[in-house]
């Protein structure tokens, strides 16, 4: 199982974007999951602790427990320049620090129904008998 996140709208403090799985390439995605909500993109490149997007790119992510939110979470490996990237549910860039929100981009610089889209992600984890997960940003 495989999952993109494509980018879609760069504001002046946030980033919304849509998730996809089990895509072939960047034209053809085949399921919707939700809409993303991320730090702002900073470019060039200058990481601001907790108000900068990770860099585009190919990740892996796992389940394991996040110590902060004490929990079994999605956690995106090896992304350069940051410690405990987690996929998650909130509504603003607030509630980021450098993580990808799950749910639906229906108010500006928000998403809502976030529980909702991330029960729904974290359900596909779990059904997928699968125990590491591929991740592109673009």
């Amino acid at each position: 199982m495989k999952f993109l996140i494509e980018r879609v709208f760069k504001g002046a403090h946030y980033t919304i974007g849509k998730m996809y799985v089990d895509y072939e390439d960047e034209r053809g995605y085949a399921t919707y999951i939700s809409d993303t909500l991320e730090d702002k993109v900073r470019e060039p490149f200058v990481k601001v602790y907790g108000s900068t997007a990770i860099r585009e790119g190919d990740y892996k992510f796992i389940l394991d427990f996040s110590k902060r939110f004490k929990k079994i979470m999605p956690h995106i490996l090896d992304v350069e320049d940051f410690e405990g990237i987690r996929i998650h549910s909130g509504n603003t860039n607030e509630d980021t620090y450098g993580c990808l929100l799950l749910g639906y981009n229906k108010v500006k610089g928000k998403v809502i129904s976030s529980t909702i889209a991330y029960n729904k992600f974290r359900m596909l984890l779990y059904s997928s008998k699968q125990n590491e997960w591929k991740l592109k940003i673009i």
